[in-house]
């Protein structure tokens, strides 16, 4: 492949933060727009289906996007088209699928109401929202993160002016939210995918599905377990509080953790640009200080973020929500909380994956998933959001300091060098 101009690499750089941030607003807005203009139950039904969409995004994600940012430039680089026809076919035949008995399965939990109707739709749509997820990232496949952006921008808006829309004529509600991301997905896959084809042409024969699916089990099935550990301690309070406090109390939790996304995604933006520059410093011997270095640049911002919402949450509530949720505004701190150990997690995690001790990742979200059965889960069922809160903070504290402690263990642990590598194979 031949390597673009130092110009074409800016010019994709920006179209690809472009892209995370066009994705990022969109749910940011969404949340904002339903936690403003639904009753407080409707949105708490929304946010207990958002967080399954969560938990089957992360399956989806371990399974089939991963895994073809990995094999699309490598093994099936010349094949890319019908590698990604390949792809196509296992999303409608199997995730899709999957995602939609998974979807249901936790509809069952929930027999009437606003919440059963909601992950009854979720579970019948979540296929194509999924394949969104799919082609946006095949674009950076292609190096084309342009072609993503404007399908972020269509995404983007057509769920807010669907929103307004129904808003307008009466018809918002927690089903027609979960609705239009599917639609507002549909449009912009049509536009990926129709861009994808104008600009790839295959150089050598396709694989077989049989291939593909062994190739993608093969590497996902470890990243499904680590991801799904990653989830439960901080999203499992929202399924249980409808049934311990209503849906309104989901609603209120959610409101309060729509305050910590943004600092949140810039976090993993950063994530994900610490990882090829982590993987070039391990080696060196000032590794831990440059740990140190990215642990203040990263982690003084997140401080200053928290502050700024314990000094300005209330006033935040009431220009975001108008209102609602009013009583809960003065703990929405408590959640935001979890920022600052979420980013000394990312920054640490960051780290362990670089010196390819991922096992050591999964070890510090077993952790925290035992601090929230054993403390975080009675803490919800007794005090409701705030317990919810406390939980969620406590969780992230118990992830961080136990990859505190496997990452001590790691760096005592000298990488392999090449030559040593190449003596085993």
């Amino acid at each position: 492949m031949r390597v673009p101009s130092l110009g074409k690499w800016f010019g994709r750089s920006v179209w690809s933060l472009l892209d995370q941030g066009l994705f990022a607003l969109s749910n940011f807005a969404l949340n904002v727009l339903l936690a403003r203009w639904l009753g407080e139950s409707d949105y708490g039904a929304f946010s207990v289906a958002f967080t399954v969409f969560l938990f089957l995004g992360v399956i989806y994600s371990s399974l089939m996007v991963e895994p073809m940012l990995v094999f699309g430039p490598g093994r099936y680089e010349g094949a890319f088209q019908a590698y990604l026809k390949v792809l196509g076919a296992i999303h409608w035949r199997i995730a899709a699928l999957a995602t939609t008995g998974i979807g249901a399965v936790c509809a069952a939990f929930y027999l009437g109401g606003p919440v059963f109707s909601s992950l009854l739709v979720l579970s019948l749509v979540s296929g194509l929202i999924f394949q969104q997820w799919l082609l946006r990232r095949a674009c950076y496949v292609r190096l084309e993160p342009r072609v993503a952006a404007i399908g972020g921008i269509i995404y983007l808006t057509v769920m807010l002016g669907g929103a307004a829309g129904l808003r307008q004529s009466g018809q918002l509600s927690a089903v027609n939210g979960i609705l239009l991301m599917a639609v507002a997905s549909l449009f912009a896959s049509l536009w990926i995918r129709r861009r994808l084809g104008a600009n790839g042409v295959d150089s050598c024969e396709g694989p077989g599905r049989a291939a593909v699916v062994r190739d993608h089990w093969a590497y996902g099935k470890w990243a499904v377990a680590t991801g799904v550990l990653s989830w439960f301690p901080g999203n499992i309070y929202m399924l249980l509080l409808p049934v311990w406090k209503g849906e309104e109390a989901s609603g209120a939790l959610r409101a309060s953790f729509n305050l910590a996304l943004p600092m949140l995604q810039v976090v993993a933006s950063a994530g994900t640009m610490l990882l090829p520059v982590f993987v070039r410093a391990r080696n060196e011997p000032d590794f831990a200080r440059t740990l140190q270095r990215v642990l203040l640049l990263l982690g003084v911002p997140a401080l200053a973020y928290v502050g700024m919402v314990v000094l300005f949450g209330k006033w935040f509530f009431q220009m975001l929500y108008d209102g609602a949720y009013e009583e809960h505004a003065g703990m929405a701190w408590v959640v935001v909380l979890s920022v600052v150990p979420g980013t000394v997690v990312m920054v640490l995690g960051a780290a362990l994956r670089a010196m390819e001790a991922s096992s050591k990742v999964f070890i510090a979200y077993v952790g925290a998933s035992l601090a929230c059965i054993v403390a975080g889960l009675p803490l919800t069922a007794k005090y409701g959001v705030a317990g919810a809160a406390a939980g969620m903070v406590l969780a992230s504290l118990t992830t961080a300091v136990v990859m505190g402690f496997q990452l001590r263990r790691a760096l005592r642990t000298p990488l392999p060098d090449a030559a040593t590598v190449a003596n085993s194979s």
